[in-house]
Formats: C-alpha cells, structure tokens, sequence
C-alpha cells in the first residue's frame, strides 16, 4: 500500500504578464535595476518568506518565493503594497502559480513557451540577470536556486533538440518587417534607436544587419550610446540633441524605459519645415515615445502591443515544436519535483537518524558502566534490549494511540505504513 504525502505549498510564482495586462498597466509596474534591488532586499526581510526572486521584464513583473507553510499570501501582500505605492489597481491582472506548477511555470518562461513571441530567446537573459540579482541580495534559499540554474538547463534542451528557437521571430523582428513594408528602400532611410540596452541593441543589430547604414544611437548614458554606435559603425547622439534630428529621421526606434520623446518636442522639431512620413516603434515599457504622437499627421505609431500582432512570421513552425518542448518541460518538472520532495525530506531524515542515535549511545554508556560495577553480562544485555525497545517505541505508540482516539484512519493507515505493520508476515 503506497500512501503519498502531499507537498505542502512553499513554492509560489505569482505576477501578470502581456497575456494579462495592457502596456499601461505592465509599465506601472515595471522595476528597473534599483528597484529590483530594493523589492528583493524588502522581501527578504519578511519574517516567513525564505526566499525571493524579481523577474520583470517589458512583458511581465514576476515574483517567485519560498514561503513558510501557511504563508503563501505574503509576496501577493508585498506586490499588492507595490501596486498601492505606484497607484495601479493589479487585482484582475494577476495570476498565480504554486509548487509543481510554479515549477512549470519557471520552465516555460525560460524555454520562451510563455513569451508574447512564441519561443524568443531574450527571456532567458533576463531571468538569468534576476536570478544574479537575486543571489547578489542573497535573496535565494536552496530550492529556488536550484529552479533557476534547472530553468536554463531545460531552456538549453529545448532548444537543441527541438525546434522552437529557430526564425527571426520577436518583437523586435516584427518592427523591422513593419519598416520595409513601410519603406521599401529601408537600407537609404534614416534610422534613429533611443535607448542602448539590451532591446535597442537587438533591434539596431538587426538594422545593421539588413544594412542600414544611417544609423543614430541615442542613450540616456552617453557613454553606453558611443560604445554601441562603436559596434555598428552607427552615430551616437545626445538626448538633448534629438529635436534638432528629428526633421532627417524616418524611423524612430524607442527602447527605454522612460518616455523620452514627447508630442510637443516632435511638433517643434517640424515647426517652419516640410513634414515627411515618420514611422515610430515603441518598444519600451514604461513607453519611450508619447501616445499622443499617434494622433499627428504622417506619424505612424505602434507600441509593444501593437508589435505582438504582427510578430507571426515563423510561428507556426514553432507551435508545432512547442508541442515537443511541452512534453520535454513536463519530463523536467516531474524531474524536479523528484528532487526537491527528496531534499525537504532530508532534514527530518536526519533528525531522526541523530535522535536514534543519541538513544543508543546513551543505553550503550549505561550497559558499560552496569558492567563495571559487575552486573552479569546477560543481565545487562537483556536491559539494554529493553530500554532500547521501550525508548524507540514510545514517539510511534503515542502517534498511534492519538490517531485510534481521533478516529483519524487515514493518519492511522499512513503510521501503519510507516512503520511497517501493513506488510504481510
């Protein structure tokens, strides 16, 4: 008779992501380095969580967390708080995974399974960036360690033996097929890219690599802005310089995380000169280009959401993979799961290895000194039998003892399982 325990919940993966929550909302709610830092250090100071990660990205803010039984509404009061603090309502947004299915969750972020393009490579990045924040903070207990450094293994499997990696398929793709069907001599345009992170430099690389030669790279740290326009032979430019560039560009590219251009810059930028198409991409969350830049004449604007819609080249290809990297990520989650049930198990294993033997070295030391005041040896072995019998006994009668007087037979099956007393004879 096999009885399996339950695993009690402690593991828990809670956020909102491009599935559940607009641009306006994600953005609010977005955490830049610092605060990334700042929510971990919180976080970790909460008497019953154990441990804590901070996955926030343009597409989601995710929070995973080891809790103390009974303490898994913790991280949803302390993302709650974060919300009040940024006077966002998230309540209708959030979604919440716990224990296996946090496990699968993790894994499927990490493959790209959960991404708003189907299989993109850049979530893997940056749940490796927050998993290295985490243990810079030292926010990471043993379990949650072990689901990151897990979630890049089977990210990697995935993508060598399945499909799903392959095609330029991203949002930052989906922009560029948006320009050349906009202009279709892009490789003469004028390109300007705000922001030199991770997403501006994708989307720049990919400008280069069709070859577009008038490249403009701007970047809130100037500095950041020459070393990329270095790469890429491009031209760095100042924030404070892009009203006077605007008139000579056709396509603006933002990706930071702050607005940076505005409808009255944009306005002033053309005020007194002949106004030509301008097609403007927002890729940041907070949004780098204003709303409102919609509403002008020859302005053509989409932001993340609006990307999403069009990123569909190749994605068939990968659906059908994705298919095969479902069942791989299920093999691995019940791999995991092996392991992490084996490892809380560890501790009690111990304890009771540690208390038996106590319990012997202490009837032990009293048949030793019984022999030295001249007990007859077989007197002293038959005292030992029976302390050692009646010592090892005791924590399992009064278990079962509780269990007969509370009529609790299912308690009672999993002792006599235990302990052995189901076995036939």
């Amino acid at each position: 008779m096999l009885i399996s325990l339950p695993t009690p919940v402690s593991l828990v993966a809670l956020g909102l992501n491009h599935e559940t929550a607009p641009v306006a909302v994600r953005e609010r709610l977005a955490l830049d380095g610092d605060g990334q830092r700042r929510g971990l250090q919180q976080l970790k100071s909460v008497p019953g969580i154990q441990g804590a990660a901070l996955v926030s990205t343009c597409n989601r803010t995710e929070l995973y967390c080891r809790t103390a039984p009974g303490q898994e509404q913790l991280p949803l009061d302390w993302l709650k708080e974060l919300a009040r603090e940024r006077e966002v309502r998230i309540g209708a947004h959030l979604y919440r995974h716990d224990n296996d299915r946090a496990v699968r969750h993790a894994f499927r972020v990490a493959t790209g399974l959960d991404s708003m393009v189907l299989g993109e490579p850049q979530i893997l990045g940056q749940m490796k960036q927050a998993w290295a924040a985490a243990r810079e903070q030292d926010s990471l207990d043993r379990t949650l360690d072990r689901l990151f450094q897990r979630s890049f293994a089977v990210a990697k499997e995935v993508r060598e033996h399945t499909g799903l990696g392959r095609g330029a398929v991203s949002v930052a793709y989906a922009g560029i097929k948006l320009a050349r069907q906009v202009f279709d001599d892009l490789k003469l345009r004028q390109v300007l890219v705000i922001g030199a992170g991770e997403t501006g430099a994708l989307f720049a690389r990919h400008l280069r690599g069709l070859g577009v030669e008038r490249l403009l790279i701007a970047n809130r740290t100037y500095a950041r802005a020459v070393d990329l326009a270095a790469e890429l032979q491009a031209t760095p430019v100042a924030l404070d310089r892009i009203g006077e560039l605007l008139p000579q560009v056709d396509v603006v590219v933002g990706a930071a995380a702050a607005q940076i251009l505005d409808r009255p810059t944009f306005v002033q930028a053309y005020r007194g000169r002949r106004r030509r198409l301008a097609l403007m991409l927002d890729l940041g969350v907070p949004r780098c280009l204003d709303p409102a830049l919609a509403d002008l004449d020859d302005v053509i604007l989409y932001d993340v959401d609006h990307l999403r819609k069009l990123a569909d080249d190749g994605l068939e290809q990968r659906r059908i993979a994705a298919e095969t990297a479902e069942d791989l990520v299920s093999r691995q989650v019940e791999d995991f799961m092996r392991w992490w049930r084996s490892a809380e198990a560890v501790d009690p294993l111990v304890e009771l290895r540690a208390r038996n033997e106590q319990l012997r070295e202490e009837s032990l030391a009293r048949a030793l000194k019984d022999l030295e005041r001249g007990t007859p040896a077989a007197e002293v072995m038959a005292q030992l039998a029976q302390q050692l019998t009646n010592r090892m006994q005791h924590a399992p009668t009064v278990a079962l003892r509780t269990a007969i007087a509370h009529g609790d037979q299912a308690q009672l099956a999993l002792l006599r399982h235990a302990l052995g007393l189901d076995r036939r004879r």
